[in-house]
């Protein structure tokens, strides 16, 4: 296996994780799901999709980037959380 596709089988576990431990990954993934799925059956032009797209795909990243720094943080300093 060459590196690129590595580089895509990290990348679709570390979704996939993300998917199964984090709620709010799913909230929103759902949301933008439906957010499309409407989308079909409303009018809507080539540059509000092109928001529409661009607003999903960035609060997804961040969604990803905060699992990240969490897990980073519980691994530099661990600690029980009370909920």
């Amino acid at each position: 296996m060459n590196r690129l596709t590595k580089s895509f089988v990290h990348a679709a576990q570390g979704l996939g994780y993300t998917f199964a431990h984090e709620h709010n990954f799913r909230v929103h993934t759902v949301a933008a799901v439906l957010v499309i799925g409407l989308g079909s059956f409303v009018r809507v032009s080539a540059r509000e999709w092109a928001t529409l797209v661009l607003v999903m795909s960035l609060v997804l990243t961040l969604e990803l980037i905060n699992t990240a720094v969490e897990k980073l943080l519980d691994s530099v300093h661990p600690r029980l959380h009370a909920t």
